[in-house]
């Protein structure tokens, strides 16, 4: 029995290049996340969760992929 003409899933959730907006650090966070992610440097909110996708505060620049 072939199976070529079942489709393979793609899935929604990627890693995501965001910059803070206070000070234009890049950072990769998961669109998915399920805990708030915070600035390396200058601590400032970058993501927070909504039980599903996350809501991003700073700027995404692309995805990492």
């Amino acid at each position: 029995m072939k199976k070529d003409h079942i489709p393979i899933p793609v899935p929604s959730s990627r890693f995501q290049k965001v910059t803070c907006k206070e000070c234009e650090e890049m950072q990769v966070v998961y669109s998915h996340a399920t805990t708030p992610v915070t600035c390396n440097s200058c601590g400032n909110l970058l993501t927070e969760s909504t039980g599903s996708k996350t809501i991003i505060f700073g700027q995404v620049v692309g995805s990492a992929e």
